[in-house]
C-alpha cells in the first residue's frame, strides 16, 4: 500500500455530480466504485498501461495501490481539485 491518499471516496460514490466533474476533467480515466463492508473502493484504470485501487475503510482512512507509468490516484485527486476550484468560482460569480 501506498501512504494515505488525500481524497475521500464519498463524494466519488455517492454523487453522480462529483464522478461526472471528474470525468470531464480526467476524461482519459475510468472510474468505478463500490462500497464495501463498511468503506468504499474505487477502481481506476487508462485503458491502456496503469490503474489504481483506492480504498477507504470504515474510520475514512484512504490509501491506494498502483501501478504503470501514470499516477492515476494523484490524478484523480488533482481533476476532484479542479472541479471544486471551478465549482467553487462559478458559484462566486453567479452570486
Amino acid at each position: 500500500m501506498e501512504p494515505e491518499f488525500g481524497l475521500g471516496l464519498g463524494p466519488l460514490h455517492e454523487d453522480a455530480n462529483a464522478l461526472f466533474g471528474l470525468r470531464v476533467m480526467r476524461r482519459d480515466i475510468q472510474v468505478r466504485t463500490a462500497a464495501t463492508g463498511g468503506g468504499r473502493i474505487a477502481w481506476v484504470h487508462d485503458g491502456r498501461s496503469s490503474w489504481a485501487l483506492v480504498e477507504e475503510d470504515a474510520q475514512g482512512q484512504v490509501v491506494a495501490q498502483q501501478e504503470g507509468p501514470r499516477r492515476l490516484a494523484e490524478e484523480l485527486t488533482s481533476g476532484w481539485d479542479e472541479w471544486q476550484r471551478r465549482a467553487l468560482r462559478r458559484s462566486t460569480t453567479s452570486a
